[in-house]
Formats: C-alpha cells, sequence, structure tokens
C-alpha cells in the first residue's frame, strides 16, 4: 500500500466516509445474517419431517439419550373397547338372619367403608323380633336350609374327589396343568364357604325356633368371605328386616373386563384371551382370559360383547374403570420393533419419536398404531436398527417450539 492511499484510508476513517465495501454496517449486517443461518436448529428433509440439530455440549445440557431399537414380533389384534366389572364370585352380602336389632360387637367397632374384614371375623350381633308368622317362616327357611346343606355337601365332596384326582395326575409329569388344578382347588374352597354358611343359617334358624317366648338370644352376624367393605347397610342400634343387607365387602384381586367389538366386526371362533389395558395406564397391560360371552348386548352399541378374567395386584382397580382390550386373532404374527414409552412424544394427536439422523442431527417421525406390551409399545412395520431418543425427547420438543416462536417473531 503506498503512502497516499495509507493517508486517504485514514482520512476516511477519521471523518467517517464509507469505503465501499467496507461499511462496518455491512459488516455487521453480514455477520448477523450468518450467525443467524448458523444458529438456526431446526429445518425439514426432503421427505418433510422436521430435523432437530443439537450439537454435543447442548446434547449434554439436555441430557439426551439414545438406543437402538428392539426387534419385536405379536400377534394379529382386534381393538375392542369396554369397562372393568366387579367378579360376582369375589363379593359376599352378609343380610339379616332375622327381623331385630342391631347390635356392636363386644370389643371392636362396626365396619367401615374401605376398611378389609377377615373371613369369619365376628362384625357384631342382632337381637331377634318375632311374631307367630315370622315362626312360621323360619320353620320353611330351615327346611330349605337343610335341602341346601345337603346339596353343598354333596358338591364338596364331589369337588374334594376331583381335586385330589387332579393333583395326583399334576404331580405324575404334568399330566393336568397347574391351572387346571388351582381352579380345582378354588371349587372345593367355594363348596367348604357355602356349606359352612348354610351350617350357620341353620344353626342360628333352629336357635330362634327354640325360644318359647319372646326375643332370643342375641345372634351373632359373621362375615363368612372376607374382603374390602363397599356397602353399609345398617347401624348399630337400627331395626331390620329379615333379608335386608347389613354389610357387603368385596375383593378386586379378581376383575371382569367386559369389552364390546366396533359394531359389524365379529370373532370366530370366540376369542381365549387378550391383554386388557386401564386408559391411562398403558404401561401395565393384563393378561386376560376368556370367561364368556357377555348375556347381554348394549343396545346403544349393539355391538357383540365378551367378558374376560384377570388377577391384579393393583388394590386400586376398581369396576367401573375404561379399558381397552387386544384381543388376540389368529394369523401370521407382526414384526416390528419394541419402542421404549420414554421415547414416545405425543403432538396435535399423534405420537412420535426422535430418530438419530446423524451425529447432530435428530429426526421426528410419526408412529402409527402402537400396541403396549411389558417392554413398551410395539409398532408393526417399523425398523428395528433404528436408533431413538429414549430420554430428552421432550427438550427437542420444545427446541422445536422455541425456534419456530423465534422465526414467527422475526417476521
Amino acid at each position: 500500500m503506498t503512502r497516499d492511499v495509507l493517508r486517504w484510508f485514514v482520512l476516511a476513517i477519521t471523518l467517517g466516509l464509507s469505503i465501499p465495501g467496507c461499511s462496518p454496517d455491512d459488516d455487521e449486517e453480514e455477520a448477523g445474517e450468518t450467525h443467524h443461518a448458523e444458529s438456526q436448529p431446526v429445518a425439514r428433509n426432503e421427505r418433510g419431517e422436521t430435523v432437530v440439530t443439537l450439537d454435543v455440549e447442548d446434547q449434554k445440557n439436555a441430557g439426551i439419550v439414545t438406543q437402538p431399537l428392539v426387534a419385536g414380533a405379536l400377534q394379529p389384534e382386534l381393538t375392542a373397547y369396554g369397562r372393568l366389572e366387579e367378579d360376582p364370585s369375589q363379593s359376599f352380602t352378609l343380610r339379616a338372619p332375622v327381623a331385630g336389632m342391631v347390635k356392636p360387637p363386644d370389643s371392636g367397632t362396626w365396619p367401615r367403608l374401605g376398611q378389609t374384614q377377615e373371613d369369619g371375623v365376628l362384625i357384631g350381633r342382632i337381637e331377634p323380633r318375632l311374631s307367630p308368622v315370622e315362626r312360621a317362616d323360619l320353620a320353611s327357611r330351615l327346611s330349605a336350609a337343610h335341602g341346601e346343606m345337603e346339596e353343598v355337601s354333596a358338591e364338596l365332596s364331589a369337588a374334594q374327589a376331583s381335586y385330589e384326582s387332579k393333583k395326583q395326575l399334576n404331580i405324575q409329569g404334568h399330566i393336568v396343568s397347574d391351572r387346571a388344578m388351582e381352579e380345582a382347588e378354588a371349587r372345593v374352597k367355594g363348596a367348604e364357604a357355602r356349606l359352612k354358611t348354610a351350617v350357620e343359617t341353620i344353626r342360628l334358624i333352629e336357635a330362634s325356633l327354640t325360644a318359647t317366648s319372646g326375643p332370643t338370644e342375641p345372634l351373632v352376624l359373621r362375615l363368612v368371605s372376607g374382603g374390602e367393605v363397599v356397602e353399609v347397610g345398617a347401624q348399630p342400634g337400627e331395626s331390620l328386616e329379615a333379608g335386608q343387607t347389613i354389610l357387603r365387602v368385596a375383593r378386586y384381586d379378581r376383575l371382569l373386563a367386559r369389552v364390546e367389538l366396533p359394531v359389524g366386526e365379529f370373532v370366530r371362533p370366540p376369542p381365549r384371551h387378550a391383554r386388557v389395558v386401564v386408559v391411562g395406564r398403558d404401561e401395565r397391560p393384563w393378561q386376560a382370559q376368556a370367561a364368556a360371552i357377555a348375556p347381554a348386548i348394549n343396545p346403544l352399541t349393539g355391538g357383540e360383547a365378551f367378558l374376560f378374567l384377570f388377577t391384579s395386584d393393583d388394590p386400586t382397580l376398581r369396576p367401573g374403570l375404561a379399558i381397552v382390550a387386544y384381543i388376540a386373532l389368529t394369523g401370521e404374527a407382526q414384526k416390528g420393533a419394541i419402542i421404549p414409552r420414554s421415547a414416545v412424544v405425543r403432538l396435535e394427536g399423534g405420537t412420535w419419536i426422535y430418530v438419530k439422523s446423524g451425529e447432530q442431527e435428530f429426526t421426528r417421525r410419526a408412529v402409527n398404531d402402537l400396541r403396549p406390551t411389558e417392554a413398551g409399545w410395539f409398532a408393526a412395520g417399523l425398523d428395528p436398527d433404528q436408533i431413538v431418543v429414549v430420554t430428552g425427547a421432550q427438550a427437542l420438543l420444545s427446541t422445536e417450539f422455541t425456534s419456530r416462536a423465534v422465526e414467527e417473531e422475526e417476521e
């Protein structure tokens, strides 16, 4: 650079003159545009999918963790909807054996809603109030109770013989399955409980009939089968009529799932099992066995209905909860991949995952027809070789929204 040119350059800077191609404003504007272009973390690929770019440092700060999908296979299924129902065999209603006044137990308190009562617990007494007509009615009921006791005794003998036979066959090389043996044992216990109830009923009626005049001695009120108290029909000091409900208990470790197929859908032969999911609790599908075709069709929906039975260790499950049942169909198993639950994000009514598409790129990809399993969500036809974000997917979604908001402000 010559001495004259240098002097002109210094003079221009001193006077604030603009030099073509060297304007400070132009430099700042160009630098700003370059920085803006480089700072854009969200773009779209050729398939129209959203791609989020985060450098390694930002990934660490966001807690991004990735892992490859796991291959999976699942039988074809039909989706049905319904609600949980109480298993009638799991509830017991204590009714007043005679007309009279309810008395509390000598020790302890009167049962309250939500309490758990043990089998055979004494909850109180009832002081009978008998008239001649009631005595005649008791005599008729005593005869019926004797007949019921004989019937239950015969049923118990048959159930015990069946259980012992199945037990021996199970020991000899599992000729009979463990489930069949458990069902036989359950029938024995049920018959024993009903026999105990019949004997107790006979004793109470006989005690009432042997009284010569006035009220007989107080009769004990005992729960043959325990469970959670779900209904209290009387309080101590109240006068009841014979047959009135005093207390009802139920167990919810075994429930019925009543589901209805979409109108026009049929399953032939009838299904044998299904996976039941309580709405909002997709992380825990329950394996349920078919109990029966529902005895009645809902006139509002008109779809074929089925009852499925399953056991539960979740004390919060209650009749009335909405459920989804995935009924297994015959056919070749569908191949796909298992998506961890933490990898799925929901947006605008759809379900999405973030697939690692580069060292710093993550592509948001739609996944449809997800079916819950114990290991996660099953997606048919999904490539199991993909690497997905299992921790930090919400952070990537937040980055999308932040970038979109910035763009809208600049516009």
